[in-house]
Formats: structure tokens, C-alpha cells, sequence
């Protein structure tokens, strides 16, 4: 196995965006159940960081419970609709 040691701060890098806008387009909206059984959305989007970093796909799930209406309200609203 190639194993390149890397510090903390360099995976933490490689996964999470900082804070700040960003461009991005919704490669795929799925609508499924999750496993409780709630209605929910399964997005791929592709999030393009200002610079020189290379556009990320990142996975997130949109779900129609009563504590998790904010984030499809916040979807709503940076997508304009």
C-alpha cells in the first residue's frame, strides 16, 4: 500500500469547505424514503471553490421532518425557489 501521511489539517481540507459562498449546480435531486421511513431528497451537487481547488461532489439529503424543514427552506432560497 502508497500511504503518504497527512496532518490533520490537510484531511480536514481535502473534505470540508470553508465558510464563504460558493457556486454550485445540482447534478441529481432522487426523491426516496430513508431508512425511518421519512420523505426525503438525495442531492449530488457539484460545489465549485473560488481559485485554483477543483469543483467537489458532495452528497446531502434533504429531509421532510419537522426538525430538519430549515435546510430545505435554505435550499429554497439559494436555489431561488
Amino acid at each position: 500500500m502508497d500511504f503518504q501521511p497527512q496532518t490533520e489539517k490537510e484531511i480536514r481540507s481535502a473534505f470540508v469547505l470553508e465558510k464563504g459562498e460558493y457556486n454550485f449546480e445540482v447534478s441529481q435531486a432522487e426523491r426516496k424514503q430513508s431508512k425511518s421511513g421519512n420523505e426525503m431528497i438525495e442531492l449530488s451537487l457539484t460545489v465549485c471553490p473560488s481559485g485554483d481547488g477543483p469543483p467537489r461532489n458532495i452528497r446531502d439529503w434533504l429531509l421532510g421532518t419537522p426538525t430538519m424543514m430549515y435546510k430545505l427552506r435554505r435550499f429554497c432560497y439559494a436555489t431561488g425557489l
